[in-house]
């Protein structure tokens, strides 16, 4: 059974807990933050469903959705612990994203440190609790 998601431009049509941890990363700026309890509980829900994901899974899921996706869902499940879940992301990453992502959209980049493998942002705080 498959399901689509709105991503603001267009939709994207995949399954189940994939759907799920893509949503949570493309939903990482202030809006949800004040709805979901911030990226540190995402991260937590991430490490908690981590059971149902397959890296080959999460891989193919990136290739229909943004690059950025792939770059926060990747770096929320290696900082988690969850590195060898997101191997297969950290391949799509390295040959598809061409421009540097924000962990946290909404917030400034101006003191964020870089993750040079997920051309990524480091602009929030992330503690996942289990």
């Amino acid at each position: 059974m498959s399901s689509t998601c709105a991503t603001g431009s267009s939709n994207i049509r995949t399954r189940g807990p994939v759907l799920r941890r893509s949503f949570i990363a493309r939903n990482s700026d202030k809006a949800y933050q004040r709805h979901a309890g911030g990226l540190s509980h995402a991260a937590t829900v991430l490490a908690e469903l981590a059971d149902e994901m397959g890296p080959e899974k999460l891989a193919a899921t990136a290739a229909t959705a943004p690059i950025a996706w792939a770059q926060r869902l990747g770096y929320l499940l290696e900082h988690g612990g969850l590195g060898e879940k997101a191997s297969g992301l950290k391949a799509h990453v390295r040959q598809h994203a061409r421009q540097w992502a924000a962990l946290l959209p909404a917030a400034s980049r101006s003191r964020a440190r870089r993750d040079e493998g997920w051309k990524l942002y480091v602009n929030a705080d992330v503690k996942a609790e289990l």
